[in-house]
């Protein structure tokens, strides 16, 4: 289950455009220099579903190759290939879906993806793509 921030989300009328990877509501327009893993490599916008009351949102997930050389973990671009990128329990949302922020999020699309090199972000829109599972593949 991610953080509760409604010490900030009382105080800011409008609803977030998007949470980081801990579950903090972000409002100003997605970046990667807003992702709080200043080491990362990759970072990707994605949208998620909320298992039990459906509700959809955007969120951030990042790699850094500290991750690959230390823990073998792959790299975004690696789990959106083998559709295996997730982002886990959503962001706290919706005061009446408690259930839903204790449970796995429903992976939907990237919407942007990133890779810095050399200090400089750039986006590969090839790897934005549909993470959806089409009818009759199960899952």
């Amino acid at each position: 289950m991610k953080g509760i921030y409604s010490d900030i989300t009382k105080r800011i009328k409008e609803e977030p455009k998007w949470y980081d990877e801990n579950g903090v509501p972000r409002y100003e327009e997605f970046h990667p220099r807003w992702c709080p893993n200043i080491y990362a490599d990759e970072v990707v916008l994605m949208e998620i579903e909320c298992q039990e009351c459906g509700k959809r949102m955007l969120v951030e997930l990042s790699w850094s190759k500290t991750e690959k050389i230390f823990s073998g973990k792959m790299s975004l671009e690696e789990r959106i290939k083998k559709r295996l990128i997730h982002y886990g329990d959503p962001p706290f949302h919706d005061g009446d879906c408690i259930a839903g922020v204790t449970m796995n999020s429903i992976p939907i699309r990237v919407v942007q993806f990133w890779r810095r090199s050399k200090g400089r972000w750039k986006r590969i829109r090839k790897l934005e793509v549909s993470l959806e599972v089409e009818k009759g593949e199960g899952k």
